[in-house]
């Protein structure tokens, strides 16, 4: 029952280690005091196989475990989940800061919910999560708003392996009760749909049951507008400047997805688009780097282009040089709806893969992420007025914009998860300055229409007062701030568009299994690859032995107790090695009866369709998380059903 202790893994640099000798943390960003955090080695090991000999010194060059305490006998502080996997050690405060050795693209691939039988037990289970969260770099724990704890693992095999440590080891005595697995997705869209499948004359937005309360919400707080319809908006048989009925969301038969603002004062006009093999395969490959710059405003050396230092504005224009490099390489940018196109948006965590492109070319990358403000109001209402008259975004409501691209791509419409190899395309931006609120209203409130009406003239001459004017009148209305309407019409806009009839998909994560058996037991091994939807790539004799090898991709989903499968099969006589290999796009449309060809509805007749693999995932991930389903709980309300049979 004594306390679990920790050794660290590290290595020399420079100098010696010996016990008892203070060292400072470099760069700790939890500590508030003002001043570093220091440490003391306590004991030296050497390591030797699964023993450790306590040692006097390590020289530089040395790989060892340690044992470190708070310096000068301080009491251990609470901090944050993960502060203590790599730190940089040094005698001095000015020493250098080393990059962590964990890559932070490892991402749980599995998760489950962790909860104690008892609940006196919760303190205890939270050390034994904080324990295995420090021993396993691997790990990730969430605490949700509902009050679970999240457990996130990379398979099968080590989520099994965790929960051992965690019975046996960090939280020993606690009854757990642990829900089944989850697994992770990534929302995506197809490059294409054959023809026969779409119907030009149904609408190409297409809303499941469990989203179809958004078109009624849109319809009633529907509008109606005198402005003359855009390019875009298409299958209006409306004159140009005759009033027409104009839904909250809308979407062209180009699948041009058009969302309005609560208050009907701004519309974003978005697309979606699959990237290219090429350029996901690259934002695979820069992952770390284009999250550190991206997301963390950090200037990074594998964008140098061969300069001794880089800033982060140098970084962000070699990012897009070697975006548009790579559309070039793929064909993209000469050729389709990319074409034209500049990057100014991208979004790499929580392991998601999209790219916001300005159809304008408005706007670029170093500008949306690390633009400066202008020291003219009198030119940046100008850029406003002229943005207006064009169709771009105002360089006053560009944050927003990329506020709501990224809520967008870390949780997709199907179930909340990241999306993948998605491009988004503002193709332009319609303001109506000169038309009072309109839509639903609550009764009795009064918004003050003086500067909403005012024309666009009038906002050149008045300069910033007149913009401050109406972004004050925007906030004093009900709708909220301007700012927060722009940033729910983009997040929604991009997510309702992969509701695109026929386009919606799902990356599935495929496992990369190897397997070695005898040739007695290798159709008993093909039979249960063959019921868990396993791509067999090579296969052959092992030279020297009489082993045969099967190298075969296996989704994340069937590869729960494979391993049973597998001895039970082989009598035991089977060896496997297991890991994560990639996102793989599924051929499968999990809202199939949106897109059923002529031949297919004739064929299934007045028979139910059966749910394939994506839609039994969607499903059960949605249900797992407490979102809205299609599933009916009470199939016959009005049925007398006995409880005891009737013989």
């Amino acid at each position: 029952d004594e306390d679990v202790k920790f050794v660290g893994l590290c290595r020399v640099f420079s100098g010696t280690m010996r016990p008892e000798q203070h060292l400072f943390v470099m760069r700790e960003e939890d500590s508030k005091e003002g001043r570093q955090r220091s440490l003391e080695i306590e004991r030296v090991f050497l390591l030797k196989g699964r023993f450790m000999e306590a040692i006097a010194e390590a020289p530089a060059g040395s790989i060892v475990a340690v044992q470190v305490r708070q310096a000068g006998g301080e009491t251990a502080k609470s901090h944050e989940l993960g502060v203590e996997r790599y730190l940089t050690l040094c005698d001095s405060t000015n020493g250098p800061v080393l990059e962590t050795p964990y890559s932070s693209q490892a991402f749980a691939i599995v998760r489950v919910s962790i909860e104690p039988k008892n609940v006196t037990d919760l303190d205890a289970l939270d050390r034994g999560l904080r324990l295995l969260h420090k021993a396993d770099p691997s790990v990730s724990v969430e605490a949700m708003v509902t009050g679970e704890n999240v457990l996130g693992c990379c398979g099968d095999e080590h989520l099994k392996r965790c929960i051992t440590d965690l019975q046996k080891l960090y939280a020993r005595g606690v009854p757990l009760s642990i829900s089944t697995p989850l697994v992770a997705v990534r929302e995506a869209i197809a490059p294409s749909v054959s023809a026969d499948r779409v119907d030009p004359k149904s609408s190409q937005l297409w809303l499941p049951s469990w989203a179809s309360h958004l078109l009624d919400a849109s319809t009633e707080a529907s509008s109606i507008l005198s402005a003359p319809l855009s390019e875009y908006d298409e299958g209006s048989e409306t004159g140009g400047g005759a009033p027409q009925h104009q839904d909250r969301f809308s979407m062209s038969t180009a699948g041009v997805m058009s969302a309005w603002t609560a208050n009907r004062k701004v519309c974003l006009k978005v697309s979606p688009v699959a990237l290219p093999e090429e350029v996901l395969h690259w934002m695979d490959n820069q992952a770390e780097e284009l999250e550190s710059v991206v997301h963390r405003q950090r200037a990074s050396m594998a964008f140098a282009a061969g300069r001794a230092s880089v800033t982060l504005d140098e970084c962000l224009d070699e990012i897009t040089n070697l975006f548009e490099q790579r559309m070039r390489e793929a064909g993209a940018a000469e050729s389709g709806i990319l074409a034209g196109t500049t990057l100014c948006g991208m979004s790499v965590a929580k392991g998601g893969r999209a790219v916001l492109l300005d159809a304008t070319n408005s706007h670029k990358l170093s500008e949306c992420y690390h633009g400066g403000s202008s020291s003219n109001p009198t030119s940046e209402a100008v850029d406003e007025t002229s943005a207006a008259a064009e169709g771009k975004v105002p360089n006053g409501l560009w944050p927003s914009v990329l506020a709501g691209f990224q809520l967008a791509a870390a949780a997709g419409p199907l179930c909340e998860e990241p999306m993948r190899g998605l491009a988004f395309v503002l193709h332009g931006c319609r303001q109506v300055l000169n038309e009072p609120s309109v839509g639903n209203a609550p009764a009795g409130s009064e918004e003050p229409n003086a500067s909403q009406a005012a024309p666009v003239g009038e906002m050149v001459g008045g300069g910033v007062e007149a913009a401050r004017a109406l972004a004050a009148a925007a906030a004093a209305g009900p709708y909220g701030p301007m700012s927060g309407q722009v940033m729910v019409a983009m997040k929604d806009a991009c997510r309702y568009s992969l509701f695109r009839r026929g386009y919606a998909r799902i990356c599935e994560a495929m496992l990369s299994l190897e397997v070695q058996c005898e040739q007695e037991t290798l159709g008993k091994v093909y039979g249960v690859l063959g019921k868990r939807r396993a791509k067999v790539l090579d296969e052959g004799l092992r030279e020297g032995t009489s082993l045969f090898y099967i190298n075969s991709h296996l989704p994340l989903a069937d590869s729960f107790s494979i391993h049973h499968d597998l001895r039970e099969a082989a009598s035991g006589h089977v060896a496997f090695h297991c890991a994560f290999s990639h996102w793989e796009l599924s051929e499968e449309d999990p809202f199939q009866e949106a897109s059923l060809t002529p031949d297919e509805v004739e064929e299934l007749g007045d028979q139910p369709l059966p749910p394939n693999n994506a839609r039994r995932l969607v499903d059960a991930i949605r249900k797992r998380k407490g979102l809205a389903t299609d599933e009916k709980v009470v199939k016959d309300a009005t049925k007398q059903r006995t409880v005891t049979r009737m013989k």
